[in-house]
């Protein structure tokens, strides 16, 4: 599959900038940075390879941080792990505690997870990696087709944060398999869409998710998509999925649901998704929430 090229990038790469691999343990980074192995053997290009992984912490499913380092590791790339000063999980919570007029989750409209746990800790790095004198392209596996949004991103654009002009440290974001579809992305990790269905029929029926599994483990389980292991922008099929194998977090989030008076998501509550995984003090909690409609504010009414 081509990369969506860019001649800018073209010549910074040829002349030895920095290449900085944004990874998540998801297909579309997966993909991004076998395809970009692949090319930087072919072109020589000579700058540093660097896979930066930015963990969430609790909100993570718990494989992805081995599954990116697996990946550095074959792929012979440098591996870097940042990190916000406290946890998402811990976020959602100040932020609750900070403005409990507000909903304490994020959500499409007030993304702050990836704005303060994945961008600003990534431009953080590379300030500290590459103080001056040095170009850093920044590839990130964001792809056109997941939604209207991420179709109008420009694949290649300057990541002002992160740069110092004064400094001459230039700094870029570069979408390489934006144009890619689905299909594409699981061909580079080495399977058709009708490979990963049975696989992830036979792990259904089995149980066992199989050994030799070249994605996060969490699509053998049938996940159309990996971040959170309980992501606010996750299918319901997903949700469904993170809780029932990360049940410690399902009720953390279910408690802070309560707590807050908020659903994890727009007309969607974590807490009706699997209740036989709650407490019963949390079904209690739930019991009272559930009371006559009048003696219960609107954002409550839950369904």
């Amino acid at each position: 599959m081509q990369l969506h090229w860019n001649s800018h990038i073209v010549n910074a790469l040829a002349k030895g900038a920095a290449l900085v691999v944004s990874v998540s343990g998801g297909k579309d980074s997966d993909a991004m940075a076998l395809a970009l192995q692949r090319a930087r053997q072919r072109f020589g290009w000579s700058g540093r390879f660097i896979l930066c992984h930015a963990d969430l912490g609790r909100m993570e499913w718990p494989q992805s941080l081995s599954h990116c380092r697996q990946m550095a590791d074959r792929l012979g790339a440098e591996f870097v792990v940042v990190r916000h000063d406290h946890d998402l999980l811990e976020g959602i919570h100040r932020r609750r505690a900070k403005r409990p007029d507000a909903p304490p989750f994020p959500s499409a409209a007030a993304r702050y997870c990836t704005a303060s746990w994945k961008r600003a800790v990534i431009d953080k790095f590379i300030r500290r990696a590459f103080p001056e004198n040095q170009t850093v392209i920044c590839a990130m596996g964001l792809r056109a087709a997941e939604s209207s949004a991420r179709a109008k991103r420009d694949p290649c654009a300057p990541r002002a944060k992160a740069s110092a002009w004064t400094k001459n440290r230039h700094v870029f974001d570069w979408l390489p398999i934006h144009h890619w579809t689905l299909a594409q992305v699981w061909a580079e990790i080495g399977y058709t869409l009708e490979e990963l269905q049975t696989i992830q029929a036979e792990t259904r029926h089995t149980g066992v998710i199989p050994p030799d599994f070249k994605a996060h483990p969490a699509y053998a389980l049938g996940n159309e998509r990996v971040s959170c292991a309980l992501c606010v922008l996750a299918s319901k099929n997903d949700l469904h999925i993170g809780a029932a194998h990360n049940p410690e977090l399902y009720r953390q989030l279910v408690d802070i649901e309560i707590e807050s008076g908020y659903s994890f998501q727009s007309g969607r509550w974590l807490a009706d998704l699997h209740p036989h995984l709650l407490t019963d003090a949390q079904r209690e909690r739930l019991a009272a929430m559930r009371q006559p409609e009048e003696t219960i504010p609107t954002q409550l009414t839950l369904f």
